[in-house]
C-alpha cells in the first residue's frame, strides 16, 4: 500500500485533521496517479471509459472527474439475467468492474443470488456488498477483503473523540453494541459492518452485538424487496414469478415475522434491564431510532445509559424520501437524551465522516471530493462556498475503481476554517438526494455522454 495512505490509517483524528490542506492535496495527487496507473489495466470497465474520454494520465486532481463512475454503475446489469438464472452473465458483468479475475469461476451450480455470491467469494478476494434496493434494483458493489478491513478501521477512527467531541470507545471494545436494525447478518452495508465489528473489535464474540432483528437478509431477499417497492412506487402490485430461491426467501421472511415480537422484547430487555447503567453504543438510521423510541414509550420503558455511552445515527437529511412523524425530535430526545452523533457516508466509500461540533461534515484526506454541475457534470470551482452534485474518489480502493458520481446535492466550503478545529474543506449538514428534487437522476458525462452506457454494452457483449 502507498506509504502515505498507511499514515492516514494509523494516525489519530487530531493528527489527520491537522494536516495542512496543501500538503494533503499533494498527497492525494500522488496517490491518485498511483491508483490510476495500477488499476486501469486491471479493471476492464475503467479502461473502456478512459479510452472513450481520452484520459491517459492524471496530472491534476480534476483530471479524474471524467473517470468517476455514476453510482448506478453497480446496478447496470440486466435484471433478466437474474430472472433466468444466468449467473454466468452476471459474473461476466461484475468481472468488468473489479480488479479480481472472475473469469474462471464456475457458477453453473448456482440457483440464487446468495449462492452466486458465495461462489465468487470462495474463489476470490471479494467481499461483495449489496444495496437495499430502494430504487427497485440492488447494486452489487465489488469491495474486497482489503477494503473491508480498512472500512472497519475507519468506523472506529470516525467515532473516536476529536478534542472535546464524544468518543464511542470502540477502539477499546468496551461499550456493548446495540443496533436498532431489523436484521443481524447479511450482505447489505449495515449487517456487513456488524460482522466486521464483531470480528475486529469484539474478538469474534457474537454476544457483544445486539440487534433488533435476529435474521439474515441475503441478496435474494434484498432483490425481492426492491422489486416489490418498485411496483408499489408505480402504484402496482408485485406480480413477478418467484423462483425456487425466492420462494425460500419468502418462507424465511415469514419465519422472521413470526418471531419479530419476541426478538423486539429481548432487545429491549437487554438494553433497558440487563445493561442498565452500563456503557453502551446505540446505533440506528434516524427512522430506526425513532421507531425504537416509540417502542420504549409504548411499553413505558426508559433506558438508563451508563457513563460514556454513545448514540450515533444518520438520516436527518438525505433520507431517501423518508418522512418522519411529527414531534419525532422531542420523542427521540426524551428516550435517548442528546448528544447524538451523526455520520454521513455511502456504500461506495471505505470511510465516512462525522458531524462535527459546529455541524459540518469533514471527509478524511483519503477521500477526494469534487462538486459537479448537475446538468453538465463539469467540475465546479474548488474555492469558496459551492453547491453541486458530489463526486468522490476513494484512494483506499484497490479491488474496484474509487471514483464515484453520487446522487447527492451538497454544499462545500472549500476554504474551511471550521470552529471545530479540523482543517480543510467541510460539507454542509444539508445533504439532499437529487431524486428528492426532480423526477429522475440522470448523470451525464461532460466529455462523452454515452461513455458509461457503451462500457456496459461492451462488457455485456464480451464472450
Amino acid at each position: 500500500m502507498n506509504p502515505i495512505l498507511t499514515q492516514m490509517h494509523t494516525r489519530s483524528p487530531e493528527e489527520v485533521f491537522s494536516i495542512d490542506p496543501r500538503d494533503a492535496a499533494q498527497m492525494q495527487l500522488e496517490s491518485l496517479k498511483e491508483r490510476f496507473d495500477e488499476l486501469r489495466p486491471r479493471i476492464p470497465g475503467l479502461n473502456i471509459v478512459a479510452d472513450d474520454v481520452g484520459v491517459d494520465s492524471i496530472d491534476q486532481l480534476e483530471d479524474v472527474v471524467p473517470l468517476c463512475l455514476p453510482h448506478t454503475t453497480y446496478k447496470s446489469y440486466s435484471a433478466k439475467h437474474i430472472d433466468s438464472g444466468r449467473y454466468d452473465r452476471l459474473t461476466q458483468w461484475l468481472d468488468g468492474w473489479t480488479s479480481e479475475d472472475l473469469s474462471t469461476i464456475d457458477v453453473s451450480g448456482c440457483d440464487s443470488l446468495e449462492s452466486w455470491l458465495d461462489a465468487l467469494e470462495a474463489k476470490s478476494n471479494l467481499y461483495v456488498t449489496v444495496s437495499s434496493g430502494t430504487t427497485g434494483k440492488v447494486s452489487f458493489f465489488p469491495r474486497g477483503d482489503r477494503e473491508a478491513e480498512i472500512f472497519v478501521r475507519y468506523v472506529v477512527q470516525t467515532l473516536s473523540g476529536f478534542r472535546d467531541e464524544p468518543d464511542a470507545g470502540l477502539a477499546t471494545g468496551e461499550p456493548e453494541w446495540f443496533a436498532a436494525f431489523p436484521m443481524a447478518t447479511g450482505r447489505q452495508n449495515f449487517p456487513r459492518m456488524f460482522q466486521l465489528l464483531q470480528r475486529y473489535v469484539y474478538g469474534g464474540d457474537p454476544s457483544r452485538m445486539h440487534t433488533l432483528g435476529k435474521g439474515h437478509w441475503d441478496a435474494d431477499m434484498l432483490w425481492l424487496w426492491g422489486r416489490i417497492r418498485s411496483a408499489e412506487a408505480r402504484g402496482e402490485n408485485f406480480t413477478g414469478t418467484l423462483t425456487p430461491a425466492l420462494e425460500r426467501v419468502r418462507e424465511r421472511v415469514q419465519g422472521e415475522l413470526d418471531t419479530a415480537a419476541a426478538n423486539s422484547a429481548q432487545f429491549l430487555r437487554e438494553l433497558v434491564e440487563d445493561f442498565r447503567g452500563k456503557r453502551v453504543l446505540v446505533f440506528g438510521p434516524r427512522g430506526s431510532l425513532i421507531n425504537l423510541a416509540s417502542m420504549c414509550k409504548e411499553r413505558g420503558l426508559q433506558p438508563e445509559l451508563g457513563p460514556g455511552s454513545f448514540i450515533f445515527t444518520g438520516g436527518a437529511s438525505g433520507s431517501k424520501g423518508d418522512v418522519f412523524p411529527e414531534g419525532w425530535e422531542q420523542l427521540l430526545d426524551s428516550v435517548f437524551p442528546p448528544p447524538h452523533s451523526e455520520v454521513y457516508g455511502m456504500t461506495e466509500l471505505t470511510t465516512a465522516c462525522r458531524l462535527c461540533s459546529a455541524h459540518w461534515f469533514h471527509l478524511p484526506h483519503t477521500v477526494i471530493p469534487f462538486l459537479l454541475d448537475p446538468d453538465t457534470s463539469l467540475p465546479l470551482p474548488r474555492t469558496g462556498v459551492v453547491t453541486g452534485r458530489l463526486a468522490v474518489f476513494d484512494l483506499n480502493a484497490e479491488t474496484y475503481w474509487g471514483g464515484t458520481i453520487t446522487g447527492d446535492r451538497v454544499t462545500i466550503d472549500w476554504d474551511g476554517g471550521c470552529p471545530c478545529g479540523r482543517l480543510g474543506a467541510r460539507i454542509n449538514y444539508d445533504v439532499t438526494r437529487y431524486t428528492q428534487l426532480q423526477n429522475d437522476d440522470k448523470i451525464t458525462c461532460a466529455k462523452s455522454p454515452g461513455a458509461y452506457e457503451r462500457a456496459v454494452d461492451t462488457l455485456m457483449s464480451m464472450s
